[in-house]
Parts: structure tokens; sequence; C-alpha cells
């Protein structure tokens, strides 16, 4: 859980600790799952891709928001609002939104 280590290593320790690497990239798993009243539970997730920035930047965020770039931005996420990029973080919810109307028409 991000918030943990966020809370723990600072930005710039995070930084320190980057220092050697050459590869900044990683990856979020987001998941999510449903339980339906009959007991099924059904699982949904996806990885969201980003890389760590060299530098701290952005002001709309705090700690590690202002290295993250998620893939195919040039931006922090401190840099940009967060309802820029809500239809990310709301994927899974979305898929079980459409799961439970196809059930349902």
């Amino acid at each position: 859980y991000m918030a943990y280590f966020d809370k723990r290593i600072s930005a710039p320790m995070l930084l320190d600790m980057m220092a050697k690497f050459t590869d900044r990239t990683g990856y979020f798993e987001v998941a999510t799952a449903y339980a339906k009243p009959s007991g099924e539970v059904k699982e949904y997730s996806f990885k969201v891709p980003f890389t760590l920035a060299t530098e701290e930047r952005g002001e709309l965020q705090k700690g590690w928001s202002r290295l993250i770039i998620l893939e195919g931005e040039s931006r922090t996420l401190a840099e940009y609002p967060e309802t820029d990029r809500i239809h990310i973080w709301n994927k899974n919810y979305l898929a079980i939104a459409r799961d439970i109307l196809s059930e349902t028409s």
C-alpha cells in the first residue's frame, strides 16, 4: 500500500535509494473485488505503468506523487489535477457497473 511507504520513506529518501538505478520504471496494480449476494466473487485488476522522475516536481500533491509520472505523461502526478486521471482509477468500478447492467438486461 503506497500510503504506508510514502509516510515512512520520503520522496527525497526514495530519490537517494534510486540514484544508482538506470531503470526507473514500475507499475501500480489496481485490484477490486465485487461480491454478489449469491456469494460469487468477481475480481478485477489492471496495471498502471509509471516512471520515477529524477527530482521532485509539482505542487498539487505531496510525497511520492511529486515523483511518479504515468506512462504517456510528461508530468508528475503533482503537476496536474487528479480529476484529469480519474478515468484510470475508476476503471474497475466501471467494469463492475457494466457487468451488473449486463446481468440485469
